[in-house]
Parts: C-alpha cells; sequence; structure tokens
C-alpha cells in the first residue's frame, strides 16, 4: 500500500516523524511504519526528513508555541482555514482529540518548510 502511494503521487521529499528523536512516546507499531515508509521511499529514490518532537518544539518557540496545543493555535494563525478544526484545550485525565493528528502532520511539514529556508540562507 506504501509503495501504490509513493509511486501514484510521486513525491520529492516524505517527511516524518523521528521516533528515535527526542520527545517522542510511538509505540513500536507506529515505529516500524515509519521504518517501513523510509525504506519505500529510498527504493523509489524519494527523499526522506525526519524530526524528532523536540526539532519541531525549536521551530515553533520562535513563534512562541511549547506545547502541542499551542503550536495547534500557531499553525492556525498561519492556516487559517484549519481554525475550525482546532480541539479544545486537553486536561490531563482528557485523551487526545483525534484532530491534533492534522496540526501534528501540519507541525511536520512547516517544520520542513522552515528549516529548508535556513538551510538555503546559509
Amino acid at each position: 500500500m506504501i509503495t501504490g502511494l509513493i509511486r501514484r503521487y510521486k513525491p520529492y521529499v516524505i517527511v516524518l516523524e523521528n521516533c528515535d528523536g527526542d520527545g517522542s512516546h510511538r509505540c513500536s507499531r507506529i515505529e516500524k511504519l515509519i521504518g517501513a515508509i523510509c525504506r519505500e521511499a529510498v527504493k523509489d529514490n524519494v527523499a526522506v526528513r525526519v524530526f524528532s518532537r523536540t526539532e519541531i518544539k525549536e521551530v515553533f518557540g520562535a513563534f512562541g508555541a511549547a506545547t502541542k496545543y499551542e503550536i495547534a493555535h500557531a499553525i492556525a494563525r498561519q492556516l487559517p482555514e484549519l481554525t475550525p478544526h482546532l480541539p479544545r484545550y486537553r486536561k490531563a485525565w482528557m485523551s487526545e482529540d483525534y484532530r491534533m493528528a492534522f496540526f501534528n502532520a501540519t507541525s511536520l511539514a512547516l517544520t520542513y518548510i522552515y528549516t529548508r529556508q535556513i538551510r538555503a540562507k546559509k
């Protein structure tokens, strides 16, 4: 399935969370999935970039956002069309809103774009 998606959409880069990085709390099933995506991308000559949760927080720290909730709000300020999908503030006993996945994925994409711009300036 992953191979089919890569070949159909022909991305030039795939951006994923670094499960080995600081701040990652992914289960082994997700770690294996991300590893499989990386291997398939490499087979199809697609660049892969991975960022740890710590790296994402460093990028969004420039916008005054440190927590997932604050990062989601920073994203919504940049992409107002996502504002209606912002999850409510999560209390410690609440499970994470499924919509936070949209903002997690977007934070990876924006981190890639931001770090790419910084590398291009050097």
